[in-house]
């Protein structure tokens, strides 16, 4: 049996269609899901940072 399930899939519409689909088909199996974090780039200008983008790493932060 497998203790996790590790999505890394393209942050595009599609992808996440495909982890939502697959993920909805592997519930109840008792492997974690996961995926990967999305958010900003190192060295990346955030005045070009889209909405979405923006909201994922603000809700993928960590306390330091």
């Amino acid at each position: 049996a497998y203790r996790e399930i590790f999505f890394a899939i393209n942050p595009t519409v599609e992808g996440e269609a495909t982890i939502m689909y697959i993920s909805d088909l592997l519930k109840g199996g008792g492997a974690r899901l996961t995926r990967i974090a999305y958010g900003l780039p190192t060295g990346a200008n955030i005045d070009y940072a889209d909405e979405l983008t923006i909201a994922r790493a603000y809700a993928g932060r960590v306390e330091i």
